[in-house]
């Protein structure tokens, strides 16, 4: 599992998608044998039932197909399913559904911001507070950034330790 910075942008996929045309970040949760199992939000991909998928470190467009999604909710997610010969280095990102926060934690995203032309572009920001389960974020962030990572550290007396949402 991603455990840093460098190993994080491995477990960050880029994708493209038609019907209108979008961009967007996408988290790799599992691997399993030549098959990657990827979650994005659900706008970025609704409407094209094949985007593209990019990898770290690997310029070549993989297809993925849906496996589902929450449609028509503007805080839904997708499921991705990329097959076949993936590039060398990928990993998975961990996720913890148990921490609780009270807000003022430093949080990283990973992403595309389409004004910026940056490849895994990182951004620093701050989680001010919770609205009900949903994260409240402050950073910059827009467009390209939908389905990204939402990572934040932490360490403990015995070791580091990472909580990873999606934006």
């Amino acid at each position: 599992m991603a455990q840093d910075l460098d190993s994080l942008k491995a477990g960050v996929v880029k994708i493209t998608a038609k019907n209108p045309n979008r961009i967007g970040t996408g988290v790799i949760v599992g691997i399993k044998g030549n098959t990657t199992y990827i979650a994005t939000a659900s706008h970025v991909i609704e409407g094209d039932p094949s985007p593209q998928v990019f990898f770290y470190q690997d310029a070549h467009p993989h297809f993925a197909t849906v496996k589902g999604m929450e449609g028509g909710h503007r805080k839904g997610l997708a499921a991705l399913v990329v097959e076949g010969d993936l590039p060398s280095g990928i990993q998975p990102i961990a996720f913890d559904a148990e921490t609780q926060f009270a807000g003022g934690e430093k949080a990283t995203v990973i992403g595309f911001p389409r004004m910026v032309p940056i490849p895994w572009a990182v951004a620093e920001g701050t989680i001010t507070g919770l609205v009900g389960p949903d994260l409240i974020f402050t950073g910059p962030v827009e467009e390209g950034n939908s389905g990204a990572p939402l990572t934040v550290w932490w360490t403990s007396h015995r070791s580091d330790h990472g909580y990873c949402g999606f934006l």
